[in-house]
């Protein structure tokens, strides 16, 4: 058993150089398929829910704006009945 393992060992720095860049060939292809999987999780999964955080951010700000708009109103109509009736 001893030889057999031996044998897969490379025996000069060309066998060790080849091994290696083989083995970093394997690993820039796996990084490549890793890559190409999160750009598809990106685009499938993660644009669509940035895109409803948008819309929920931009109708709560468009929200915001209305009951502001909605409390002016009514300050105004306080003001205006407080003068009539001082002025009765």
């Amino acid at each position: 058993m001893a030889e057999q393992s031996n044998a897969a060992l490379p025996k000069n720095d060309r066998e060790l150089l080849l091994n290696v860049s083989g083995k970093i060939g394997s690993l820039v292809e796996s990084m490549d398929r890793l890559n190409n999987t999160l750009s598809t999780i990106e685009l499938k999964r993660i644009e669509p829910l940035e895109k409803k955080v948008d819309d929920l951010q931009a109708w709560k700000d468009q929200f915001s704006g209305a009951y502001k708009f909605v409390l002016f109103l009514v300050s105004v109509g306080t003001i205006i009945s407080l003068v009539k009736a001082f002025l009765k």
